[in-house]
């Protein structure tokens, strides 16, 4: 069952995180929204609310941070600059 599949690689992938990253901080993306773009089927189909969820609760059992970032974030100048 290819769901069963994507779910066992989603909690591969997941548990590979937090046993290399003692702090794991991700984008705030919304799901929904991005379905609603040319990034559709991408989105969808990647199971993204369903991995975040389980990136969040693997940290939270193995004791690593977690955190979500503003999508709005915006990367620190350089030094100099105003």
């Amino acid at each position: 069952m290819v769901i069963c599949g994507i779910s066992i690689s989603l909690h591969k992938l997941s548990r590979a995180l937090i046993e290399e990253y003692s702090a794991i901080f991700i984008g705030n993306a919304n799901a929904l929204e991005l379905a609603k773009t040319r990034m559709a089927k991408s989105v969808l189909d990647t199971g993204w609310n369903s991995f975040r969820a389980m990136l969040q609760y693997s940290c939270d059992y193995a004791g690593v941070w977690f955190d979500e970032v503003m999508r709005t974030f915006r990367r620190a100048g350089r030094s100099g600059e105003t």
